[in-house]
């Protein structure tokens, strides 16, 4: 059973996490990036990269024709 997939920062390719603790590496088509931004509706704001993805990581647009939105002041960021 996959429990977890994850993207390399350039979106060509990922790795799956699997019950019996393997780690599978794969490669991306193209069109995957593609038929993601389709779905989406706008791409992940600074904050949220540098919280989800890593603050080690240059931000990346994800999606060129989708807005960026602004970062949300600290005081509406999510409380754990």
């Amino acid at each position: 059973i996959v429990t977890s997939v994850a993207f390399s920062p350039d979106g060509r390719s990922l790795v799956s996490g699997s019950d019996d603790k393997t780690l599978r590496h794969w490669p991306a088509p193209d069109a995957w990036l593609d038929e993601l931004c389709k779905k989406l509706t706008r791409n992940m704001s600074r904050k949220e990269w540098s919280q989800w993805v890593s603050p080690e990581i240059d931000y990346i647009v994800q999606c060129p024709s989708l807005p960026i939105p602004p970062d949300a002041p600290d005081n509406l960021k999510e409380k754990p």
